[in-house]
């Protein structure tokens, strides 16, 4: 970009070179996977981890749990609200599990902004039908 001084735009002053990087928006996690601790059957498993906003102005997370291997009963609650942006750089979020029958799974959660992104994150629990767990 050309420099003028006092309105002389006849011969630049000088010249001011400009880069830039740009960076698409993601989500970020505190870890790279979640596991829930063993628990007994129809008994609580919770976990907190957190999300992070990487350049997100604004955005409600929408959240799926595929069913791939059939219906895991987990819970996703959020403690601090879906609502990441500028004022709110991250939020926690509590992984709930808990079975009536003997179960032991891994699959993912996959969490979407508005465009539909997808951001997975795997998690693991085991409901064992044994009281010394």
């Amino acid at each position: 970009v050309n420099v003028y001084l006092d309105r002389n735009y006849t011969k630049p002053y000088g010249e001011i070179t400009m880069k830039g990087v740009g960076a698409y928006p993601r989500l970020t996690f505190d870890r790279r996977e979640i596991i829930l601790p063993i628990v007994p059957l129809e008994i609580e498993s919770r976990c907190s981890f957190r999300i992070y906003n990487d350049g997100y102005e604004n955005l409600t997370l929408k959240h799926l749990i595929p069913n791939d291997i059939g219906n895991i009963p987990i819970r996703l609650d959020f403690p601090e609200g879906q609502n990441l942006g500028v004022t709110r750089d991250k939020i926690r979020v509590d992984a709930v599990f808990m079975s009536k029958k003997p179960i032991s799974f891994t699959t993912e959660i996959h969490f979407k902004d508005d465009n539909n992104n997808v951001y997975p994150i795997k998690i693991s629990g085991t409901a064992d039908n044994c009281m010394l767990t």
